[in-house]
């Protein structure tokens, strides 16, 4: 199985709340194009969103190669 490498694009406000809208990116094995994702991630500051857009991926990751 080949691995699959994320890439944040993006990470953006939803509706001036406290849940944000996180891009991600990954290569298709099959076709190999470049696949963009979208998440939603909550937390108050931007600081915080950028740490649950990091624990998603690694979440990600994680489940991807147990």
């Amino acid at each position: 199985m080949q691995s699959l490498t994320y890439t944040s694009r993006g990470l953006g406000r939803r509706r001036n709340g406290d849940r944000w809208e996180a891009v991600r990116s990954h290569t298709d094995p099959v076709t190999g194009e470049v696949v963009r994702m979208f998440h939603t991630v909550e937390g108050k500051a931007r600081r915080q969103a950028k740490r649950a857009r990091d624990a998603l991926i690694l979440e990600l990751v994680r489940a991807r190669t147990a």
